[in-house]
């Protein structure tokens, strides 16, 4: 089946469509807040530092 102008360019319409709709819908994430309590001798550093990095792993 041969396609002609018309349906081509419908065709860039939809994708067009599809592409606008998927950038403008946001991300649905999950966010999760939790406190940490963190054991002093498991700490690298001075305590007042800018930056801090918490390392988690699950072993399952």
């Amino acid at each position: 089946m041969r396609r002609g102008r018309g349906s081509a360019l419908a065709l860039a319409a939809v994708t067009l469509a599809a592409l606008v709709w998927w950038v403008a819908t946001p991300a649905t994430t999950a966010h999760a807040q939790v406190d940490i309590s963190i054991d002093p001798a498991m700490v690298k550093g001075a305590p007042t530092a800018v930056v801090t990095i918490v390392e988690f792993s699950d072993y399952q």
